[in-house]
This record gives C-alpha cells, structure tokens and sequence, in this order.
C-alpha cells in the first residue's frame, strides 16, 4: 500500500534545497575573498619591488629626506623658500630690466652718422635728450684702469683745395658752438690763438703741410690729421688746458678707419685697423655735454665722413678690426652726394711712410 507524501516530508526537502544554496553562496564568497586577496598581495609585493628599486637609485634616505624637509614648517626650509623667491624675482627683475634698455632706452654706443655726409656741410647732433632725432652721449663711467672712451669714423679727403695752411679744418668735435669756441675754422695751435679749442674734446682735425717727396700728397703737399683732446689742469695758460696728437702724410682720395680709444691718460689712434700713433697724456682728459659738429661749411674740407660711432668705453683690438672690416656706410645722408667712391688704403702706405 503506497503512502502519500505529507507536508512534513516537503517542507524537509524545501529546507535541504535551502541549505545546500547557502553552502554554495559561502564557498563561493570565501573563493572570491581568497582571490582578492592573493591579488591585493600581488600589488603590495610589486609596489614594495618598485619602490626598493627607485631607493636603490637614489642617494640613501635622499626621498625621506626630501618628503621631510618638503612637509616641514622649519625656520630653515621658510628660510630656504623665500630666498628662491628673491633669487626668481631678480632673475625676472634683471631680464625686464635689459628688456626696457634694449627697446627703450638711449644705446651707450651710439651711431652719429649712420651713412655719408659732405665734410664742407656742417651738420649737428644734438646731445639733448628733449631735442628731436638727439642722440646723447654718456660719459665714461670708471672702470678698472679710469675713465675709458672710444670714438670710430670713416674719412674720405678729396683734396686740399679749402684747407688754409694755418686752420685746422674739422672732421667732427664734441663741444660748443658759441663764437670763439670753436668757430668757423680753426687755428693751429702754434699760432698762439688756442681758446677756440678748449672746449672740444675730442676734436679731429685736418691739416696740410709740406712734405718733399711725397708719395700721397697734392702739389708737394700732404694732409694730416690732428686730435685735440681738452684735460684737467690747475695751470694758467690755455694751453695748458689742452693736447694734441699729430699724424702726418695721410692719403688723398683713399677711405681712412679712424679708431680714437682713450683709457685712463693713453691715448691710442688707430688708422684702418692698425696701432698708428700713442700718447701718453699729461692729465686726465675731460668730457662735455655740449652737441657733436661733424664738418663745417665754411671751414670743413672737400670730402665725405661716414659712419661716426661713439663708445662709452674703450673697446678691444677685435672690436676694431671689426669696425675697419665692415668699412664706410656709404649710403648717402645728403641727396646731393655720390655714393660711388669705393677707393681704400693700400697696406703699402704703412710701409712707405
């Protein structure tokens, strides 16, 4: 006789399905909980290898250290932070600095003339800075040796048809243009009559003399040239105010580099690159904030000046063969120039003189 199942004998079987679920849903939870943490170990055992590598390359405890001293609010480390600061604010401070004197500020190098002018046309350049087209000239600042200076220009002599033979006739000076200072013309030192060059310093001059033989000269003639430079003295003559420097036989119709460079009381004249003439001053050479007179009308000379350049110091041998290499700026400021003339000085006139 068969025996029907009760309600007792399913709800058993019910609860056997109940707790066999459960025992899988545990197995299952501790495997994943196992696998993660084999994983989580993994990454622990990688990172630790990372990091003994990255200590192994850099100096012992330097990463402690760095992380110490990076999260300290020592006395030391503000100190150390502010000075960065300072160090970052006068790099800046310095760069904005040469910023503004590049773009906006007068060169202490200036170019006069940065072409060709007719040396018998007096022009001026005006050293005021409220004066249009001024062009100011900064006076030496001492250095290691004294007061240091440097003058450049390019002189082209036609001929010496209006130079006097008692005048000095002006390539260019730095001085005053009130009457008796430097006048129209001006007369030689050894005449006597001196007051119109106390205040031009420095003045180059041209002069002509009488030279026999003359491989360079016109009509037994030759040109030279005469630097004027004004000194400090207590004395009481005028002529005690002033010295000269004296180059003759300087060529006709050949470009001539003109290289003033004065540092502390030497004086070096430089003639196409070449050491040509030195002197010793007896005193200190003084400066003036008075214009620069580049030729004359009345009392210039038959020829070209070009490229008239001023030095706050006295530049070295390299900076002058620079200048001699570039040559004249030919390039016309007068209209009614040529701007044709190309002849330079043979080498032999060092060797013939």
């Amino acid at each position: 006789m068969n025996q029907s199942r009760g309600p007792s004998t399913i709800s058993g079987n019910f609860k056997k399905i109940v707790d066999k679920t459960s025992n899988m849903a545990s197995s299952l939870k501790e495997a994943v909980k196992e696998k993660a943490a084999n994983f989580k170990e993994v990454i622990q055992k990688r990172t630790e290898n990372a990091r003994e590598q990255i200590q192994g390359a850099a100096p012992p405890g330097y990463m402690a250290r760095g992380a110490e001293f990076v999260n300290s609010n020592t006395t030391i480390s503000r100190f150390v932070f502010v000075m960065a600061l300072f160090l970052l604010f006068m790099a800046a401070f310095n760069i904005g600095v040469s910023l503004i004197q590049q773009y906006w500020m007068n060169s202490k190098s200036p170019i006069l003339i940065d072409g060709m002018v007719s040396a018998n046309k007096l022009k001026v350049v005006s050293t005021n800075p409220n004066v249009d087209k001024s062009v100011p000239i900064y006076r030496s600042i001492n250095q290691e040796y004294g007061l240091e200076y440097t003058w450049n220009v390019w002189v082209y002599i036609e001929d010496l048809n209006k130079i006097d033979n008692n005048l000095y006739q002006r390539v260019f000076s730095k001085g005053s243009q009130e009457p008796g200072i430097t006048g129209v013309a001006v007369p030689k030192i050894n005449s006597g009559v001196v007051n119109e060059l106390l205040n031009a310093s420095p003045g180059l001059f041209i002069t002509k003399n009488a030279a026999d033989n003359s491989l360079y000269g016109d009509k037994n003639l030759h040109a030279g040239l005469v630097l004027v430079v004004n000194t400090f003295d207590s004395g009481s003559k005028s002529s005690d105010f002033l010295e000269t420097i004296h180059i003759k036989n300087i060529p006709l119709k050949k470009w001539m580099c003109v290289t003033i460079r004065v540092e502390n009381t030497t004086v070096d004249i430089y003639l196409n690159g070449i050491l040509t003439q030195r002197k010793k001053l007896n005193n200190l050479p003084r400066q003036n904030y008075y214009d620069t007179l580049i030729g004359d009308s009345d009392g210039g000379f038959n020829g070209f000046i070009s490229s008239l350049r001023y030095y706050d110091s006295a530049i070295h041998y390299d900076d002058i063969q620079s200048l001699y290499s570039k040559g004249p700026n030919r390039t016309s400021i007068d209209t009614s120039m040529s701007d044709n003339i190309q002849n330079y000085l043979s080498m032999n006139w060092y060797y013939n003189r």
